[in-house]
């Protein structure tokens, strides 16, 4: 449910609020696979083949640009195009260069 448009929303989050995400996630996968408090959240992550929420955002939109940069529209292709102006950081394209 939390990857669920996560693309839209995850770079319009402060890194505060994507950490408690994060955190979120790490106790469900935890609690879902009974696993004790010594084990890391990457072995649980490793082992349930679930990844953190920033690297399905990043994996998702990588899908999708490489998709829109090959598509017969040009209006897709366009969203290809970096943005410019003040705006930049929202857009969903700098998802791909945020660093995790």
């Amino acid at each position: 449910v939390m990857m669920y448009a996560c693309t839209a929303w995850w770079t319009n989050c402060s890194s505060s609020n994507r950490r408690k995400l994060e955190v979120i996630q790490n106790k469900a996968l935890r609690s879902i696979s009974r696993q004790p408090w010594f084990v890391s959240n990457k072995t649980i992550r490793n082992s349930l083949g679930v990844p953190s929420l920033g690297e399905f955002a990043r994996n998702i939109s990588k899908t999708f640009y490489k998709k829109a940069m090959v598509s017969d529209s040009a209006l897709i292709r366009d969203l290809t195009l970096p943005p410019s102006g003040l705006d930049y950081r929202k857009h969903p394209i700098v998802i791909l260069t945020d660093p995790p």
